[in-house]
């Protein structure tokens, strides 16, 4: 019976990655010097379905945020962010468009702002990322 089970499991992961897209996304971060600003916050996605992407990056630092992408309509999307460290208290909201540069190379300019007040502020960020599809 277990042969059966582990079987089923591995052509369900099999079918599950072989219909998968993946995307790997970065954003630029002023604070930092030369390609840190473009690495710094670099990360991997999985897109479950063509509106749906789950995946991770790093926050700038040695953390990682867990992220999700819900895309509304054509281009534009629905952003929520999770760190790892502190995930309930620092979590973030946004809305971005996504301009395609070329076959898979994207440009996204988004906002976002986070759920809780942060140190007694809840203000918003204005980022530009680059994201490929493949």
């Amino acid at each position: 019976m277990k042969k059966y089970l582990l079987t089923a499991l591995i052509a369900f992961c099999t079918t599950l990655f072989a219909s998968a897209q993946f995307m790997v996304v970065t954003t630029y971060d002023s604070d930092k010097d030369d390609s840190e600003q473009i690495t710094s916050k670099a990360g991997i996605g999985y897109m479950a379905t063509d509106a749906f992407t789950l995946g991770m990056a790093r926050d700038g630092d040695d953390n990682y945020d867990f992220f999700a992408r819900y895309t509304v309509k054509d281009n534009i999307w629905l952003a929520f962010s999770m760190p790892t460290k502190d995930g309930s208290d620092r979590m973030n909201v946004g809305a971005g468009f996504s301009f395609q540069l070329y076959n898979g190379l994207y440009f996204d300019p988004n906002y976002t702002i986070p759920v809780k007040e942060v140190d007694g502020k809840r203000d918003g960020t204005a980022n530009f990322s680059l994201s490929y599809r493949f």
